[in-house]
């Protein structure tokens, strides 16, 4: 058994409220995903910002080595080690200074216990301490001398013709700021800082644009896909009903028609000769067109006045029955 139809008011409803359950689709927040869409065939030009304002500069390949004095050199090692190399070595050879004395008082208090209370054997032990004391001392200093004048001139040293580059100045081109100065200064830079800032300002404003203008699409989108919802029905009843629309051989008959009324509208048929000679093979021989004009000329010769009121008659009747547009509007429905 065949299942009853669905009314068309109920058809319609259902498609109205199908596109109605429809999830719109939001407007893409990336401009590349705006340019590719299918609804739109515009694309963002890229922005074109230099990766530096000072974009004619040209960094020196060969740039000739600062020769440094030996004050400069001890500022570097200093703001390198954020310490004074004199300093740290004047600070090891007083630690080392600092222990002389309990060394020495160690040696007094040993030589006073095995002088056993007899006077002069306490005044030797004070005099070879203070002696012990000042010979300790002046080796100290003659040792920590060399040792400061050593670490001096080879440990905290910077060799003539060596570029001293900080860790954090690495990669830091210190000509760039004479080019600058030598070009115009900060004036330069703020111009053109101000024309980058005004060309992102402008690519925002485009993206902005072309982000509504796909809102826009979507939402016409939607209402054209809404549309073709509501009268989606028809095409149901057209297929269940068995109904087909006209094929393209129909269309191309019509195409034939309308061609052929245009050439025959430009023949007059009391200008075709009455052929003389000749036979039908002849002038069907000769072409389509030939064979016309012989076949008019023909029926003309033997009809006389009589085959005027006849095509005067065909052409009344034609023109009852309908033209070529008739035809065609015929077809288009």
């Amino acid at each position: 058994m065949s299942q009853p139809r669905k009314s068309v008011s109920s058809r319609r409803r259902s498609a109205v409220e199908k596109s109605e359950s429809t999830t719109p689709t939001p407007a893409p927040n990336d401009p590349s995903k705006v340019a590719s869409s299918s609804k739109m065939m515009l694309d963002m030009p890229p922005l074109d910002v230099p990766d530096s304002i000072t974009w004619d500069y040209t960094p020196p390949v060969h740039r000739p080595v600062q020769e440094l004095s030996e004050d400069d050199k001890d500022r570097l090692i200093h703001e390198l080690l954020n310490f004074a190399p004199f300093n740290v070595l004047h600070d090891i050879a007083e630690h080392a200074r600092s222990l002389i004395y309990p060394t020495v008082t160690s040696v007094e208090q040993w030589a006073q216990m095995m002088s056993s209370g007899r006077p002069e054997f306490e005044r030797e032990a004070e005099a070879g301490s203070y002696a012990l004391e000042t010979l300790l001392e002046q080796q100290v200093d003659k040792a920590f001398d060399k040792f400061t004048a050593y670490a001096l001139r080879n440990i905290f040293s910077v060799p003539d013709g060596v570029e001293l580059v900080m860790p954090w100045h690495k990669g830091i081109d210190f000509t760039r700021a004479q080019h600058v100065v030598d070009n115009g200064g900060e004036e330069v830079l703020q111009g053109r800082l101000d024309d980058l800032r005004a060309k992102i300002e402008q690519a925002r404003y485009t993206r902005h644009r072309l982000i509504m203008a796909e809102a826009v699409l979507d939402k016409k989108l939607r209402m054209a896909e809404m549309r073709r919802k509501e009268v989606g029905f028809v095409n149901d009843l057209i297929v269940e009903a068995g109904l087909h629309p006209l094929n393209e051989h129909t269309r191309s008959i019509a195409s034939s028609l309308s061609s052929l009324h245009s050439q025959l509208a430009s023949l007059d048929p009391a200008d075709v000769p009455v052929p003389t000679t000749g036979s039908e093979t002849d002038a069907w021989e000769a072409g389509r067109q030939a064979y016309l004009r012989w076949a008019l000329g023909r029926a003309m010769a033997e009809h006389g006045d009589r085959g005027a009121d006849e095509l005067a008659q065909i052409e009344k009747e034609v023109k009852e029955v309908g033209d070529v547009a008739d035809l065609e509007a015929q077809v288009r429905r």
